[in-house]
């Protein structure tokens, strides 16, 4: 069979499993969805989908958020991915189905791509397709439905095109790459998740310099460096109309400097659950009995099954050079990946640019489980290659020295959950994950007995079924030694079938009705629009039902606002972060226009209605200028502070006050989630309060046959205001921040200089 057709064979065999793997989801009709209803789908991606793509459907590319945090940056958020291509569902199908195509899609892809990342470094299709499927089903990658990450799984996938191109580029740096290159990484950008970008470039960096170091020519390192930097500038040339867009939104955000180093250490990987290599379930797992390791379980499972990790050793004995490159790089990443238990990481948050905005180190077992997964392939290859009767003799007994071991811990930890031998060594394991902080189930637990017994119970049965997968897996490898190559599908089949029953032991779905309870739908729909409310229990929803919210949950929040919330939640402003736990009600609150908080309950969802609030617009004509910020917070909470007869800027407005009696008008329409209409009318210089969230992206300008404009000053700490003169005004204030503008022009120029490259290849190619 002719290569091409072949490779199609066996895409097609990747897509019958990833099919099979969903098909009960995929004919469900959307109403049940993949992911925990606890997890990210279901209290952020549903309402980010839903909200931005519906705006598009209506031709309005959303650039604000009005719904969350008294309004914040959309698409420069980066995870509204309103302009990655992929997301095309979002605006044909309904959201539920359109959420479970987006990732089944993904799950394919990075499959296809790994398989051709592998036929690109001159593996044979089986081992290739061995290779796709140990990391479309592994744990670095398919725990991340469960746990909703619409982002980070779209980013993944075009990891593997990415070192394809790079490699492509080492060993003949031609156009047809670099060009694929551009565009996965244009692809990657686009997809929604800045964290797995940065740490792709940085593994990138380390994969470049290894190539040019153990693949030696005379013309090929400044060839390739051209080729590499052209990759990525150019996807960053293709994409800066979200890439500027989300660097400005991130000046003004939270994170905005970098994170506080405790922040940054978050989510590193444990080193105990290297072990999760081959016993994914050692700390628990997420459907049947709760994880209780450190960090996430999908942030730190490694598991590539005991058959993929078998032939990983085979690949290091056989392929030798290029396996100890390709381990090598498993070995660093890993290193970045254990993050804060490691002496490296102050150094890397301290010199490495960029490190220092992101946290969860953990993420980079995805590279190294990448490199791993290629090895086994590279391992198959060698075995297929072997001669009967001249495999080395240690595969088997290793693999029967494996389950002996194996039989011997579920023995050791039964006794001691059974109370037959002393609990202690567990105990103090236990007490050693307590201490960390870094587990998510209550301490107590961690103390009791009873749970001490239940996890080693736990950890035994484990043990026990990687007995039994290292003896099958023996016999396997026996049967090759012994009657020949047929047997080597067993070897592939079982290496398969472990990864593969392991991703669906993770797999959920939730009920999309049940994420919009009706009473709830039906009270909101009944609100004033121009309030807002505090919904402790999911407040995305806020984006679906339009009824907007005081928080969020996202980390793109305004630091100024974040902190003013902070502050009135009797924290220090310095202390903001986009985790906030709400204890009270201040009178400040009154500026967000805040008039109900909803509670959940073990009784059900409660609502609280409060006082008065400020409205969206409200004129007033006496001001005072602070320029501390730090001095403004303390302004305001003064005994004689009045919110509505006194605003305080930060900046000075160039008008004098005057006594002003007449109260004037002041009205206003919404055109867009990015647009105000506003008509005033003043008998005396006044500001107009807008109570929104201020961003330096807002312009106010007039309607009509003026062209003036108005300045936007940031008011009473993290609100907005508008000098105003005596007179009629009318006012189009939008939000049109200039890194969206700018970015717009060059990826349209560099999407006319990609189309011009590409025309050229194709005639070139054409016409040779």
């Amino acid at each position: 069979m002719p290569g091409k057709e072949r490779d199609l064979v066996w895409v097609f065999f990747i897509f019958c499993l990833v099919f099979a793997m969903f098909f009960d989801v995929l004919i469900s009709g959307g109403t049940r969805v993949l992911s925990s209803p606890f997890t990210d789908i279901a209290s952020q991606f549903l309402y980010f989908r839903d909200f931005g793509f519906g705006e598009l459907k209506r031709g309005n590319l959303a650039l604000w958020n009005p719904y969350l945090f008294s309004g914040v940056p959309f698409l420069g958020g980066f995870q509204s991915a309103l302009l990655y291509p992929l997301n095309f569902p979002y605006l044909f199908l309904p959201i539920g189905y359109a959420i479970n195509c987006d990732i089944v899609l993904h799950v394919f892809l990075l499959g296809v791509f790994m398989y051709a990342w592998a036929r690109g470094r001159d593996l044979h299709a089986i081992p290739s397709f061995l290779s796709a499927i140990l990391i479309v089903f592994s744990g670095v990658h398919f725990p991340h439905i469960y746990a909703g990450h619409l982002p980070n799984l779209c980013v993944m996938t075009w990891v593997p095109l990415i070192f394809l191109s790079l490699d492509k580029i080492l060993a003949k740096a031609n156009l047809k790459w670099i060009l694929i290159g551009i565009f996965a990484v244009t692809m990657a950008v686009l997809a929604g998740h800045p964290q797995y970008v940065y740490y792709t470039f940085l593994t990138a960096c380390i994969y470049g310099v290894f190539m040019l170091l153990f693949t030696p020519s005379p013309s090929r390192p400044i060839l390739f460096l051209s080729g590499f930097f052209m990759v990525f500038i150019g996807g960053a040339l293709l994409s800066s109309v979200q890439l500027l867009a989300g660097m400005e939104a991130s000046r003004e955000g939270i994170r905005a400097g970098g994170v506080p180093y405790a922040f940054a250490a978050m989510f590193s990987l444990p080193p105990e659950n290297i072990f999760t290599l081959i016993f994914p379930n050692l700390f628990g797992d997420v459907l049947f009995h709760p994880y209780w390791g450190r960090t996430y379980y999908w942030e730190a499972n490694l598991f590539i099954g005991i058959g993929g990790l078998t032939l990983v050793l085979y690949a290091f004995f056989k392929v030798k050079r290029e396996a100890y490159i390709l381990g090598a790089l498993a070995f660093i990443t890993l290193l970045f990946a254990l993050g804060v238990h490691t002496p490296l990481f102050p150094l890397f948050y301290q010199y490495l640019p960029g490190f220092h905005h992101f946290r969860g180190t953990a993420k980079f077992i995805f590279f190294a489980d990448l490199f791993l997964c290629l090895l086994a392939g590279m391992g198959l290859q060698a075995l297929l290659r072997e001669e009967r009767g001249k495999i080395e003799k240690w595969v088997v007994p290793l693999l029967l020295g494996g389950a002996f071991m194996c039989v011997l811990a579920s023995g050791l930890f039964y006794l001691m959950g059974g109370g037959l031998l002393p609990l202690r060594p567990w105990q103090a394991f236990l007490a050693f994950i307590e201490k960390s902080g870094e587990s998510y189930l209550p301490q107590a637990l961690y103390r009791d007995r009873q749970f001490a017994a239940f996890t080693s119970s736990l950890a035994a049965f484990q043990f026990l079924v990687s007995s039994i997968v290292f003896f099958l897996t023996a016999l396997a490898w026996w049967g090759w030694v012994k009657k020949g190559k047929k047997y080597v599908y067993l070897i592939i089949f079982l290496a398969s079938l472990e990864v593969m029953v392991f991703a669906g032991m993770t797999r959920m779905t939730f009920d999309l009705p049940s994420n919009l309870p009706p009473g709830l739908v039906k009270f909101l729909s009944g609100l004033n629009k121009e309030e807002r409310v505090l919904n402790l229990w999911r407040p995305n929803i806020a984006l679906t039902t339009r009824v907007p919210d005081i928080w969020g949950y996202d980390p793109v929040v305004s630091r100024r606002y974040g902190e003013f919330i902070a502050f009135t939640q009797g924290y220090e402003p310095a202390q903001a972060s986009q985790y906030m736990s709400f204890n009270r009600y201040h009178p400040l609150l009154k500026l967000t226009r805040l008039r109900y908080i909803i509670l959940p309950t073990p009784e059900g969802i409660k609502v609280h209605e409060m006082g008065e609030v400020m409205p969206r617009g409200a004129l007033i004509y006496r001001w005072k200028s602070v320029p501390v910020p730090e001095d403004i917070l303390k302004e305001m909470v003064k005994p004689d502070f009045d919110l509505k007869g006194m605003v305080i800027l930060e900046e000075d407005p160039f008008m004098t006050m005057e006594i002003c009696n007449a109260p004037g008008s002041v009205s206003w329409k919404e055109v867009d989630t990015d647009t105000l209409l506003i008509e005033a009318s003043v008998p005396c210089p006044a500001m107009l309060l807008i109570t929104d969230s201020y961003a330096r992206g807002w312009r106010a300008s007039s309607v009509g046959q003026s062209s003036s404009t108005y300045r936007v000053l940031r008011a009473d700490y993290a609100f907005m205001a508008i000098p105003l003169s005596p007179g009629y005004h009318k006012i189009k204030l939008e939000y049109a921040p200039r890194g969206f503008f700018v970015g717009r022009w060059i990826s349209l120029a560099g999407l006319i200089f990609y189309l011009m490259a590409l025309g050229y290849g194709v005639i070139r190619c054409h016409f040779r």
